[in-house]
């Protein structure tokens, strides 16, 4: 015979199951925001009677061999005796299962939530050298369950309802996959990251080339700007040196020669002088020539002619006034300056000895302008 103590546990024991059969259990039961949701029944005979009710115990529907009666508005009852709910927001739900004879099997309270489904996730990553620091995570929703993957290889790191954050040593490049769940669905989203020093070099390579070439460019457009400018300075100062013969009548190299009077010449620097001088050579003159040079005087057609005379003049006036004689007056008409029309060759710089320190040499004064009678007296 059972002791008194036993006895009690039993009685307990049979209180809670019937306690539990007429309250029945509790579950949750999760759906998305917006769609029907289907509410099943385990552990059922295909000759059981289902009644579905609300909280507040107001019949839904009823299934005996079949759809008993009314549903109510909302609901609809599916042909496994389950029960879908077309209604959009949360809920409680109580369930009785009886057997043949009419007999209570089963009750249950069912909670109905509803969440909202997960979007696909994104992946972000950033490298230090050969360790790779990635995250995945959702925008929105709540996330139960991370899985994350590199190369087939479960990975492990920190969670949170909507990220997830982890870091590896990779050698090359390596497949992360990442999928959240929740209650109500799955996603996924799978990408290929390469992290590695070769990158690096890679992407510095890359933008040395492109400084490189934008530099290049530069310094091209700076050396045509130079070009230019000196061109253009080069051609200034020739302008400005034909305008000062022009104005003056002198050419640039026979101011060289030019000095003041009074001054007086070394034997040295005569030499040179006379060496740096240009030696025209002399002409025949035509019978024609000569004929018109008697009628009109000394003058001459051609600036070659005219040019040359100039010259061999000076040159004559230049040693006799080296010698101490004084010039005479054919000469110096011949010395007259003339305006030319075009720069004539101009005289090799003077050797850089005491005679380049010396004054120039200026050019003869006109004493007289020539009169008729004094060709009439040359002729």
């Amino acid at each position: 015979m059972p002791s008194p103590e036993a006895t009690l546990v039993l009685l307990l024991l049979g209180a809670l199951s019937l306690a539990q059969v007429l309250v029945g259990k509790s579950k949750d039961v999760y759906g998305p925001l917006t769609g029907p949701v289907p509410i099943n029944i385990v552990g059922i005979d295909y000759r059981d009677t289902v009644v579905w009710k609300s909280s507040d115990n107001k019949h839904i529907a009823k299934w005996k061999d079949g759809p008993v009666g009314a549903i109510a508005s909302g609901f609809r009852l599916l042909s496994n005796k389950a029960l879908q709910v077309d209604q959009n927001q949360n809920m409680t739900l109580i369930v009785e299962v009886n057997d043949v004879s009419g007999t209570l099997k089963k009750k249950e309270t069912i909670q109905l939530i509803r969440i909202e489904t997960l979007p696909k996730p994104t992946i972000s990553h950033t490298c230090q050298g050969t360790l790779l620091e990635f995250a995945c995570f959702v925008e929105r929703g709540r996330v139960k369950e991370f899985t994350v993957t590199k190369n087939g290889t479960k990975v492990t790191g920190t969670t949170t309802s909507t990220m997830f954050n982890a870091s590896e040593e990779v050698e090359a490049t390596v497949m992360v996959k990442c999928i959240v769940k929740n209650e109500v669905g799955e996603e996924s989203h799978e990408v290929a990251i390469t992290c590695n020093k070769a990158a690096e070099w890679d992407i510095l390579l890359i933008a040395s080339v492109a400084g490189g070439g934008v530099a290049l460019i530069i310094f091209i457009v700076l050396l045509i700007y130079c070009v230019l400018r000196c061109h253009e300075l080069r051609s200034a100062s020739q302008n400005s040196e034909e305008e000062m013969e022009l104005s003056s009548g002198i050419p640039s190299h026979d101011k060289r020669l030019q000095r003041p009077p009074g001054s007086t010449i070394h034997p040295r620097c005569q030499s040179q002088q006379q060496r740096q001088l240009p030696h025209p050579q002399k002409r025949k003159r035509r019978p024609q020539q000569e004929g018109v040079e008697g009628q009109q005087g000394m003058k001459v057609t051609g600036q070659g002619v005219l040019q040359e005379k100039r010259v061999q003049s000076r040159s004559a006036v230049l040693e006799k006034r080296a010698q101490g004689q004084p010039a005479s007056q054919e000469q110096t008409v011949h010395s007259q300056p003339v305006v030319h029309q075009k720069h004539p060759p101009r005289l090799p710089p003077h050797h850089p000895s005491s005679c380049s320190q010396t004054s120039p040499i200026p050019a003869p004064r006109m004493q007289q302008r020539s009169h008729p009678h004094h060709n009439t007296a040359r002729q």
